[in-house]
């Protein structure tokens, strides 16, 4: 597994995020979190279902295509609940204050403020 990231929002004083596992950088997931999930509903949508293994630039799926770690409908996310049947992988939260501990413990931090999205 390669080194993960975070992707949230602000809102009400607290960093809501998941964990994505695969193709964190900028040129990737960033490009992706800009082109799909450029207002606050669909970003709330993406951190309701948990942690990703990939993003994607669609959160929903044909249910009568496979779509997992090897075989991947195309363009959609693979969730470690929905897609794997893995536990865990809730959303996290924690106060602004307690951001920058976010910033340390992962090398990409994708913020969205409600307008942008910023990487830290």
């Amino acid at each position: 597994m390669s080194t993960q990231c975070a992707i949230g929002s602000e809102e009400d004083g607290m960093f809501r995020y998941v964990t994505s596992d695969v193709d964190r950088y900028l040129t990737y997931t960033g490009a992706m979190l800009c082109d799909a999930y450029d207002s606050i509903e669909r970003v709330r949508a993406l951190i309701s279902m948990g942690g990703l293994e990939v993003i994607g630039l669609k959160i929903s799926l044909d249910p009568s295509s496979p779509h997992g770690k090897d075989i991947r409908q195309e363009h959609v996310c693979v969730f470690h609940k929905r897609n794997l049947k893995e536990r865990g992988y809730n959303a996290s939260a924690v106060d602004l204050q307690g951001f920058s501990k976010i910033v340390d413990e992962f090398p990409y931090v994708y913020r969205y403020d409600g307008r942008h999205w910023k990487c830290s």
